[in-house]
């Protein structure tokens, strides 16, 4: 097998997925998740505060001890206290959750002339998948129609549009599995 064939997929840092994903200045939300106690942290702050070593260390001493760490996938406003779509500022990111034969489904959009090739694919669980595409100037009811006009072509039923994705460097503790990008 020739390996420039076919690479190794890598992982960036979580410092690096949010600094190739957002402006410096954006500020975006990030979810700690402790499901066992029911506990739940948002933070939002810049992408460049985000993506700081203490943050991230922070971050990491979470994961370590059981939460499950989430991003906002889209830019919230200057004065944002939430994270819900009335908030958001700027859409960066469209995405859609491949929750059902999720393999199957990205093979379909691996091999659809008509869906674009993902920046972004994200295990999340065994057989599921997030599938991401870096966008500019797209309105939120335009990443809307995206998901379901993609979820149509490869006839496939995929969950879209939640405000968090998971974090590519985190590990994911409610079924043990590491997430990872494939390409």
């Amino acid at each position: 097998m020739n390996p420039a064939l076919n690479p190794t997929p890598s992982i960036p840092s979580a410092s690096q997925y949010i600094l190739d994903n957002f402006e410096a200045a954006d500020r975006i939300a990030m979810l700690v998740l402790k499901r066992d106690f029911g506990e739940s942290i948002q933070r939002i702050t810049s992408a460049e505060k985000a993506a700081s070593p203490e943050f991230q260390a922070w971050l990491r001493y979470k994961n370590a001890n059981g939460s499950d760490i989430y991003i906002g996938m889209n830019a919230l406003k200057p004065d944002a206290v939430r994270r819900t779509k009335e908030e958001i500022d700027a859409i960066r990111h469209v995405y859609i959750d491949l929750d059902h034969s999720g393999g199957k489904a990205l093979e379909a959009i691996h091999n659809s002339k008509a869906v674009p090739k993902a920046s972004f694919v994200l295990t999340s669980s065994p057989d599921k998948f997030q599938v991401v595409w870096k966008v500019e100037g797209v309105t939120l009811r335009g990443s809307r129609g995206f998901a379901s006009r993609t979820g149509a072509r490869i006839r496939c039923r995929p969950s879209s549009h939640r405000c968090h994705s998971r974090s590519p460097a985190a590990r994911f503790c409610q079924q043990e599995v590491r997430c990872g990008f494939l390409r």
